[in-house]
C-alpha cells in the first residue's frame, strides 16, 4: 500500500523552489504547508525499493545541480529518473549534465523539439483526439522512451487507451511508458 502511494505520488509531482529549498509538490506549495522537500522524496524512493522511473516535472529553472546532488545523496541512479516540462532555456542546462531529459509531444505540440538531444518523450493528450499510440511506436522507432499519459489524469476514462496499448504490443517494447493514477492497475493489465 505505501508502495502504491510513492509510485502514484511519483507520476504526478511537480519539483520546484520554494525558500530556497527545492521541494516537492504537485500545486503550488504554501510555506506553511511544509511541502516535502526533494531528499526527502528521493530518500523515500529509495527506502521502499521501488525501481520504477520518477518523471520529474519541472517547473522553476536552475534546479540541474540540486537534483542531482539530491539523488546522488539518495543513492538512487540517474537511469531510474528523467526530467521534462522544463523551459526552453533550462533544458539547454539539463543537457549539459548527465540527467535524462525528456522533451513533449501533444496535440499542442505536434512537432517535438530536442528530438537529437532527448532520451525520451513525454506523449500528452489533453483532449482525447491525439494518436498516442501511433506517435509512440514513430518514438520506439527511434530507439527513444515514450511515456505516455494516461487519459484519467486529463479526467478521462483510460480504458479505450490501455486496450489499444494491448491491442498494438505497445507495453511489449522496453521503450514504452506509462504515466498513471492506477499504477497498480496498469502493472496487472500491462505485465509489468
Amino acid at each position: 500500500m505505501f508502495e502504491d502511494h510513492v509510485a502514484k505520488s511519483a507520476n504526478k509531482q511537480k519539483t520546484k523552489k520554494v525558500c530556497d529549498r527545492t521541494v516537492v509538490s504537485h500545486d503550488p506549495p504554501l510555506v506553511q504547508q511544509n511541502p516535502g522537500t526533494a531528499q526527502w522524496f528521493a530518500d523515500l524512493v529509495r527506502s521502499t525499493g521501488n525501481t520504477g522511473r520518477l518523471a520529474l516535472n519541472i517547473k522553476a529553472d536552475g534546479l540541474q545541480r540540486a537534483l542531482l546532488d539530491t539523488f546522488q545523496t539518495a543513492g538512487l541512479p540517474l537511469t531510474q529518473v528523467f526530467a521534462f516540462d522544463m523551459s526552453v532555456p533550462d533544458t539547454l542546462g539539463y543537457f549539459a549534465t548527465p540527467m535524462p531529459v525528456y522533451t513533449r509531444m501533444s496535440e499542442y505540440e505536434d512537432t517535438s523539439v530536442f528530438m537529437d538531444r532527448a532520451q525520451g518523450v513525454w506523449v500528452d493528450n489533453f483532449t482525447g483526439g491525439f494518436p498516442q499510440i501511433a506517435r509512440s511506436q514513430a518514438i520506439m522507432g527511434q530507439g527513444l522512451r515514450a511515456a505516455l499519459v494516461s487519459p484519467e489524469l486529463h479526467g478521462r476514462d483510460h480504458r479505450p487507451l490501455w486496450d489499444d496499448i494491448l491491442k498494438n504490443r505497445l507495453h511489449e517494447n522496453p521503450l514504452f511508458e506509462l504515466c498513471t493514477d492506477f499504477p497498480q492497475d496498469a502493472a496487472t493489465l500491462l505485465g509489468a
